[in-house]
């Protein structure tokens, strides 16, 4: 088919239904042992140690997501700083190919090839590639992992066909590789519920990476956190590399 339409992104954006439960984080227990025990005191020392440490941390750590003056500023990790900016999201187009292409079913081999820091599986994850035909070369590609929709496209190819205006006033640097950042709000639905999306766009090996994910605006700092930790493992991992997954 000569015009391949990829459907709109923002019709498949769904708040992500984990996040709630991501913000309750781990739960410590302390269980008190009954009295004449001698063996209370063989955990008793460790465990106040362990709680002393957690209460260093907790008054002592810095936030990973700080947000001020309408910008959400995030340390990934290797001394990297990623900043997210206001953006508005864009008006939806058709993608119009000069040559034949293919579509398929990416297998759970190919994206683990695409992604290696995405280890685990999940029945909600997919990804659908668009190959030229004669040549097998994959053009673009999307689906969603672990709850963040990812876009590739061959270098100098729009990855997506809806993304989010508003560009960054500087670029990030996260690991020496350029990344653009950046948020947008929707008006509250009916229930009063405010969704957001945080968004990153960055080239890597010839591919052309935009990746976004949405949610409750109550959410925003797991969300962002959660987007920037992904960013940094792709480049720090090198990947992905849209050349690396053929139509065979």
């Amino acid at each position: 088919m000569k015009d391949e339409t990829i459907r709109e992104s923002w019709d498949r954006i769904r708040p992500d239904e984990a996040a709630d439960a991501r913000m309750h984080g781990a739960v410590m227990e302390y269980q008190h042992s009954h009295r004449g025990r001698p063996a209370v005191w063989k955990w008793a020392v460790p465990a106040l140690c362990l709680l002393l440490t957690a209460a260093i941390l907790l008054f002592t750590s810095t936030p990973r997501v700080q947000f001020k003056e309408n910008r959400y500023t995030v340390k990934p990790g290797g001394g990297n700083t990623l900043e997210y900016v206001t953006g508005e999201p864009a008006g939806s187009a058709k993608f119009a190919y000069d040559y034949e292409v293919n579509d398929r079913e990416l297998t759970a081999q190919e994206i683990l090839t695409l992604f290696p820091s995405f280890s685990r599986t999940s029945e909600e994850n997919y990804f659908s590639g668009v190959f030229k035909t004669g040549t097998g070369e994959m053009v673009r590609a999307e689906g969603r992992i672990d709850g963040i929709m990812f876009f590739l496209a061959q270098a100098g190819l729009a990855p997506s066909d809806c993304i989010i205006t508003g560009a960054p006033e500087r670029e990030n640097l996260i690991g020496g590789v350029p990344v653009k950042a950046g948020y947008a709000l929707f008006a509250a639905n009916s229930k009063g519920v405010r969704n957001t999306v945080f968004f990153a766009e960055f080239e890597i090996n010839r591919t052309t990476v935009y990746a976004e994910i949405a949610g409750n605006e109550k959410d925003s700092l797991q969300l962002c956190e959660k987007l920037s930790e992904a960013v940094y493992e792709m480049i720090r991992r090198n990947a992905p590399d849209i050349s690396a997954v053929r139509f065979e």
